[in-house]
C-alpha cells in the first residue's frame, strides 16, 4: 500500500468510528472548523495526522485501527520534512 494525503474527513471518520471512545479527540479534529489546520496521511488502516493547535503548536496523532503496532511501521518517514506543518 502507498501512503497518501487524506482530503476527505469523512474517510477518517469512518475509520475512527470503529472505536470512537479511543478516538474521540481525533473525531473532533475532523470538524469543519478544525480541518484546515490539520494534515492527515493514510496507509491502509494506519493513519497519521499533524494537528494544528490554536497557539500555533502542532501535535502528531498516529493510529492503526486494525493493529496498534502498525502505526510505527511508516511514521518515521512521514510526513515529509518539507511539509508546511513540519
Amino acid at each position: 500500500m502507498t501512503t497518501r494525503v487524506v482530503d476527505d474527513p469523512g474517510e477518517l471518520a469512518a475509520l475512527f468510528e470503529r472505536d470512537r471512545h479511543d478516538h474521540i479527540y481525533a473525531l473532533a479534529d475532523l470538524d469543519e472548523r478544525f480541518w484546515a489546520a490539520n494534515t492527515w496521511w493514510r496507509n491502509g488502516d494506519t493513519t497519521m495526522g499533524l494537528i494544528g493547535l490554536p497557539e500555533g503548536q502542532t501535535i502528531v496523532y498516529a493510529v492503526s485501527a486494525a493493529d496498534p503496532r502498525q502505526r510505527w511501521r511508516w511514521s518515521p518517514s512521514y510526513p515529509p520534512r518539507s511539509h508546511q506543518h513540519w
